[in-house]
């Protein structure tokens, strides 16, 4: 029996064909540069202050607790307080900015 069938290992290359690797190189490069574009148009403008949470859920199950408790304003003055009158939060999977007080009217 020939020893060098017995240690044979199938190559990576026998796995995954060249046009399989070359479009995931390929999606990769496209979702690359989508995200930078995306990342330079708001590059170098100036954001308030806050928190957007958690990704997509953002604050959304916080506000919905103090809805249902009926403590929004508490809810509203823990941000304010924390960051100003005028805040960005992300709520319901869209980034908002808040203006309350005069700033808001």
């Amino acid at each position: 029996m020939d020893l060098m069938i017995l240690f044979e290992h199938p190559s990576f290359e026998s796995k995954v064909s060249s046009p399989t690797i070359i479009l995931v190189t390929l999606l990769a490069l496209v979702a690359g540069f989508y995200y930078k574009h995306k990342a330079s148009k708001h590059a170098g403008k100036k954001l308030p202050p806050g928190s957007l949470g958690f990704p997509i859920v953002g604050e959304s199950i916080s506000l919905v607790r103090a809805q249902k408790r009926d403590k929004i304003d508490e809810w509203m003055w823990k941000r304010i307080d924390k960051f100003g009158p005028i805040f960005k939060t992300s709520i319901f999977g869209t980034k908002t900015v808040v203006l309350t007080g005069q700033a808001g009217n």
